[in-house]
Formats: C-alpha cells, sequence, structure tokens
C-alpha cells in the first residue's frame, strides 16, 4: 500500500506505451486525416462544417507550426469546436485493450504501479494515499486501474474499486466519455465509434440522416487551458499538491511552461520529493526545466522511459527524505 501522500501528474508520454500519441503526433495525424479530405471534398467535417472553414482550419493548423493542436486551438476561438471533434475523434480511434494489457510492453508503467497499491482486504483498497492528475483526455489509466484491482479481488470489489478511481483520478483538461463501469449508458474501452451512426427514428421512415450526436457529446469534455483554470478540478488539483510529500511528473513535456501554468508554484516548496521523467530532452534543456521549477527538482537520465526511470530512482514504497544516491548524483549531474 501506498502510505506516503504521493501524486503523480501524468502527460501524453505516460500514454505513449498504451497505443496513444504524443502531442505532436496527435497534430500530425490530424493534418495527415484533413489533408485526405479536403482532397475527397467529404467526409465527417464536410457533414458538419462549412467547407472554407475546414480549408482554413487545416492551413492554419499546419501553419501555425504549433507542436499540439490544443495549444492552437486554444488561440483560436474559431476552430474550438472542429478542434475538439477531431480530437475526440483520434484519441478514442487508438483505444485498444490488446495494447493496453500487452504483455510485450516494456514501458508498462502502471504494471509496476498496481503491486503497490495491493491491499489485503479489498474494502481497504481506498487508503492507498495516491491520486493521479493527468493532462490526457483518454480513458486508459481507468481502464487499466479498474479491470486489474478488481481482477485481483473479485466481485465483490467492484464498488471499492469504482471508488477509489473515481476519487483518485483527476483529468486537468477534461477526457472523452466514460467507460462502462463509470456509466451503463457510454462504450466499453476499445469499442469503436464511427464518424456518425444512423439517426433511427428518419431511417425506420426510409430517410437517410447522419447524427453526430454523440461524437459531439464526447467532444464537450475536451477543455482548452482558459476553461480549465475556470474549473474547481484545478483548485482541487493544487490542494492535491499541496498535501502531497512526493510528486512525480511522468511524461509531462515540462519545456512547454504552458502545462506548469495550472499550478500554484507554492504548493511544491517545502518538505517534498518533486521528480520528473526527462525521456527524449537535452540537457540545456534538462538544466532550463531545474532553473525554472521553484523547487529542487529530481530527474531521470533522459534515455529511461518511465517504467525504468520509477523503478532506478525511486520506488513508490521508498520515504521521501531517503533519497538514494544516485538520484542526488543525477540532480547534480546537469
Amino acid at each position: 500500500m501506498i502510505d506516503i501522500p504521493t501524486v503523480l501528474i501524468l502527460g501524453a508520454g505516460a500514454s505513449k506505451p498504451y497505443g496513444y500519441p504524443l502531442a505532436s503526433e496527435l497534430r500530425n495525424n490530424i493534418i495527415s486525416e484533413f489533408d485526405k479530405h479536403v482532397k475527397a471534398g467529404r467526409g465527417w467535417p464536410y457533414d458538419l462544417f462549412d467547407k472554407d472553414l475546414i480549408s482554413e482550419f487545416l492551413y492554419s493548423l499546419r501553419s501555425s507550426r504549433s507542436y499540439s493542436i490544443d495549444e492552437f486551438i486554444s488561440k483560436q476561438e474559431d476552430y474550438t469546436e472542429i478542434g475538439k471533434l477531431a480530437i475526440a475523434k483520434h484519441i478514442t480511434s487508438h483505444e485498444s485493450s490488446k495494447k493496453l494489457f500487452s504483455e510485450k510492453n516494456e514501458d508498462d508503467w502502471m504494471r509496476y504501479l498496481i503491486k503497490y497499491l495491493h491491499v489485503s482486504d479489498f474494502k481497504n483498497i481506498s487508503e492507498n494515499k495516491i491520486n493521479i492528475l493527468t493532462f490526457n483526455y483518454d480513458r486508459s489509466v481507468e481502464e487499466y486501474l479498474f479491470n486489474t484491482i478488481w481482477a485481483s479481488y473479485g466481485g465483490d470489489s467492484y464498488n471499492s474499486c469504482k471508488s477509489f478511481l473515481t476519487d483518485s483520478i483527476l483529468h486537468l483538461y477534461g477526457r472523452v466519455d466514460p467507460l462502462v463501469w463509470e456509466d451503463s449508458d457510454h462504450r466499453h474501452y476499445g469499442e469503436p465509434i464511427k464518424n456518425y451512426s444512423w439517426s433511427i427514428p428518419e431511417q425506420e421512415a426510409g430517410i437517410k440522416t447522419k447524427d453526430y450526436s454523440y461524437l459531439l457529446d464526447i467532444s464537450k469534455g475536451i477543455k482548452l487551458i482558459q476553461e480549465a483554470k475556470e474549473d474547481n478540478t484545478i483548485k482541487k488539483a493544487n490542494k492535491l499538491i499541496d498535501e502531497a510529500e512526493k510528486i512525480y511528473f511522468l511524461g509531462l513535456d515540462l519545456t512547454n511552461k504552458t502545462n506548469l501554468s495550472l499550478f500554484n508554484p507554492k504548493y511544491f516548496v517545502g518538505e517534498k520529493y518533486v521528480f520528473t521523467t526527462t525521456y527524449g530532452l537535452e540537457p540545456a534543456e534538462i538544466r532550463e526545466i531545474k532553473r525554472n521549477f521553484p523547487t529542487p527538482l529530481y530527474c531521470s537520465d533522459n534515455d529511461f522511459k518511465t517504467l525504468k526511470s520509477i523503478k532506478y530512482y525511486n520506488p513508490f514504497t521508498k520515504p521521501h527524505k531517503a533519497l538514494s544516491d544516485r538520484v542526488r548524483d543525477n540532480h547534480s549531474a546537469y
């Protein structure tokens, strides 16, 4: 059991091992899809939006050179709806139970987390002092943890598991639709959604009208940064960070200062251990991150992915004050 107040803050890199794109990849995928629609002059965007808006959206997204579509549409109010729909469509298309629970996943960090969440009696699962704050729109964390915990303890643990995860996971920028165990009216994980469904009453009358209501509903769960800052979720997230003794940034790009702008810097200061993965970053970028962070920030090696970083530097059971020599050495290495 995790008995030290711990907060995990997840970025796109934490979902990458489970089949999801990084922010830049999502942007590029959406551009590629819209290129095909514009060339063909048809597809779901043309059923919902004016052709000029579609062309302008594609041109502006490509020309802006933004690293993410989220960043782009947060500055372009005219493209909010079409941008959110594109995000929702692509995120849901990447759901795959096969990838989520793959035995071949060498960066399966959630499997490592699970073994520290286990308790002798499932009724005590909520005694784990852990919260997960995620910038990601996908449902992979909920699906993975629910299925593995429930499978470990059996049918009677259903409500305890549901309650624990509902209370422990916060999506800072919203997310796509709930899972079936959260709301029976929604999709199973990995269950495909078409771009549309046929409107049943009209279909029965012999009229085929495309109904995009489900995709539209999913897209409304996605928030832009200005919307997130007005949400009580951010206040709750800051409170959890303030109360935490251990804070892990996993797969989050801290070179993008927008990601940290949701948090009050003072809540990271004090008797805390704050750790971040730095996979793929250059030493100069790591130095810049540490220089700008409000408290000492301990970093993994920049060639360590999420699982290796957690296992090598700071297992969940280790008291935050007992920092290993190798973490201290790495802290000063850059």
